[in-house]
């Protein structure tokens, strides 16, 4: 959305203001507007990067081994041998 030109009008009304009646504030202004955007970089060092790598490297190797320890079929102990108990009991004979 563009400024119609009264908004423009004002506002370069505005500036003139300032830029007579500060000329300090002119000047740095103008010195902000001439130096290119300068691109601001994440202040990580080193020791930093180091310190998440591990991490990353040690979360990755424990996932990996709750992976593969959650695929493995559980293995249940082989059933004990039973002796058979055989029983005999009292041959009855009924006259």
């Amino acid at each position: 959305m563009s400024l119609s030109d009264r908004e423009r009008r004002i506002l370069a009304e505005i500036e003139q203001d300032l830029r007579w009646q500060d000329r300090d504030f002119a000047c740095r202004i103008d010195a902000l507007n001439a130096k290119p955007a300068r691109r601001r970089r994440c202040p990580v060092t080193r020791r930093e990067m180091a310190f998440i790598l591990v991490i990353v490297v040690a979360m990755t190797l424990l996932s990996a081994v709750v992976f593969v320890a959650a695929g493995r079929p559980r293995t249940t102990p082989a059933p004990r041998p039973t002796r058979e108990v055989v029983t005999t009991s009292p041959q009855v004979t009924h006259p």
